[in-house]
């Protein structure tokens, strides 16, 4: 029995031309390895009817799916032989493709022939290559980040533009890093509570997401910490952001010291951690410094953890362990 799903599409070209949006039906049943397109007709929009007159017989369509394990969204660009900004990518996934009527190639297969074929940094083909610095900055601008929202929207002059649907699955994304990167630093505290190192251990913001720290702990001492996850995907380096609510929290002279805990290179392995202890000081000279007109409120900062002054200690890598991550213990 065949299932059919609606996937929203974004056909590009041919000849570069820019993106066309509809909504498609892909279908699978049990005979089929792979999800394919209905067959429905596709037409030129209605300012430009003629858009697919150049397609020939033997002219390429190179197709990215996101969603697993079944597709959410499609990307696809049209290339041309006969159209001169097409023409000589064509021809190389043309040889890579031979006799045969479909081929998978990975980021790298097309990077590669991208680059072989000279193509220009603004031919949308460049879309469906993901970008390890462009990842980063979509992630940062996710959470607010203004550098990357600046240059996010330098970066549509080469044709790279941001969807709402981009920025949505950014904004998932990053929640999905956060909570992984909190993961790993329970996993982490309840090693060091096994090892006496630290006596008492809460997860707060498990079960309070508002909490303006994620952890709680006592230290050997019997001291209460709290403490503030800040998880990427990408390099210590990466900007990071704290609430207002987070910097008031830090700054308070009648609350628990507060430190900051960074998680970068974050992958499903495990990811590397250093820490900021007691940002107190830190905290006041930024608050100090928010001197805003009233009515007007700041609600976060972004801070580069390499130039803010923070005392971060050693990196520690941390293996992500399997299993039941277990009770909290305070």
């Amino acid at each position: 029995m065949e299932k059919g799903i609606p996937l929203p599409m974004s056909i590009f070209g041919p000849g570069g031309r820019p993106e066309q949006k509809m909504t498609r039906k892909i279908i699978k049943n049990e005979t089929y390895k792979n999800w394919r397109l209905n067959g429905e007709f596709i037409r030129g929009p209605e300012d430009e009817p003629t858009r697919y007159n150049a397609l020939q017989a033997g002219d390429l369509a190179v197709m990215a799916f996101d969603g697993e394990p079944v597709p959410s969204s499609l990307n696809m660009v049209l290339l041309a032989r006969g159209l001169p900004n097409d023409a000589g990518l064509h021809a190389v996934l043309d040889a890579e493709l031979g006799k045969r009527s479909m081929i998978a190639l990975t980021v790298d297969d097309l990077s590669k022939a991208i680059v072989s074929a000279s193509t220009p940094a603004e031919h949308p083909i460049n879309r469906l290559i993901i970008d390890p610095a462009l990842n980063d900055a979509l992630e940062d601008a996710a959470l607010g980040g203004e550098r990357s929202i600046r240059r996010l929207w330098r970066q549509r002059r080469t044709g790279r533009t941001v969807s709402a649907a981009d920025l949505a699955k950014a904004r998932l994304n990053a929640d999905r890093i956060g909570r992984a990167g909190e993961g790993l630093v329970n996993a982490f505290l309840r090693q060091s509570m096994s090892n006496g190192e630290i006596k008492g251990l809460e997860w707060t913001s498990d079960h309070n997401a508002i909490a303006p720290y994620d952890f709680r702990i006592k230290d050997f001492f019997g001291f209460v910490i709290n403490l503030d996850v800040k998880s990427t995907t990408g390099p210590f380096s990466n900007d990071l952001h704290i609430s207002l609510a987070e910097l008031k929290e830090a700054a308070n002279l009648d609350r628990p010291q507060y430190d900051l805990y960074r998680v970068y290179d974050l992958t499903e392995d495990g990811g590397r951690l250093r820490i900021a202890p007691a940002i107190r000081n830190f905290a006041e000279s930024v608050l100090d410094r928010l001197y805003l007109p009233e009515g007007v409120r700041c609600d976060s900062v972004s801070v580069s953890p390499e130039k803010a002054g923070l005392a971060w200690g050693e990196e520690i890598y941390i293996a992500r362990p399997t299993g039941d991550e277990g009770d909290e213990v305070f």
